[in-house]
């Protein structure tokens, strides 16, 4: 009788033991995020690698990815992680080469075109600058000639004309197209005898301003 009650309680604790055990393996692990627990199944005699093979299918199906980003000075590095699939995807994006940034990036396109108008403004302003140096200088050549001129004519009238040549000749090195340092030099040679050059000075001053009356009238009286 005592055996037979010993036999009855040991067959009571195993079926209480095997009830949680069907229990415990039924109810799938959490889901990922804030999903609820799956369904609990009715117990079945299936073996524990069977089991284990949906735990993993599910795990895969509830599992995201996880994406870890890294960047910084020349570089900008995605990885994505699958945790289900323990596929690891990788991406690099390295900064773009001369060629695609005249081809493609808007953000580029407007820096680039930014650095044209910095760079047309700056030789536009270089350029007016050098306007500016030349017309200062062509008015420097200017009132130098006009000085030089001054003074071969205050040289002439005193008839000092090898000295009023010279100062002439100092005209013409400022401004050499001066009809006007042409005529006087003619004047002034015709004054010392020399004709021949007198009658060369006064011909390229009315080339150079046809409308020196004076000058035609000289060179009239030579022929």
């Amino acid at each position: 009788m005592k055996n037979l009650t010993l036999l009855i309680s040991a067959i009571a604790l195993v079926s209480c033991l095997s009830g949680c055990s069907y229990e415990r393996s039924n109810r799938m692990l959490k889901g990922y995020g804030n999903s609820e627990w799956t369904e609990e199944t009715k117990a079945a005699p299936e073996s524990e690698e069977i089991t284990l093979q949906k735990v993993a299918e599910q795990a895969k199906k509830q599992h995201g990815l996880m994406h870890i980003h890294r960047y910084g000075e020349g570089y900008d590095i995605l990885l994505t992680l699958d945790a289900g699939d323990s596929d690891v995807k990788f991406v690099m994006d390295l900064p773009s080469s001369n060629e695609e940034k005249a081809s493609g990036d808007p953000l580029i396109s407007d820096d680039a075109e930014q650095s044209a108008e910095d760079k047309a403004l700056a030789e536009q302003g270089a350029a007016a600058n050098e306007i500016e140096d030349a017309q200062a200088r062509k008015i420097a050549s200017i009132e130098g000639m006009t000085k030089h001129i001054l003074n071969a004519q205050s040289l002439f009238y005193k008839k000092q004309y090898w000295d009023a040549l010279d100062e002439t000749n100092a005209a013409l090195d400022k401004v050499p197209d001066s009809a006007q340092a042409h005529a006087l030099k003619g004047s002034i040679y015709y004054k010392m005898g020399l004709v021949a050059e007198a009658r060369t000075s006064w011909e390229e001053a009315l080339r150079l301003d046809p409308e020196l009356d004076q000058v035609k009238a000289s060179l009239a009286r030579l022929r």
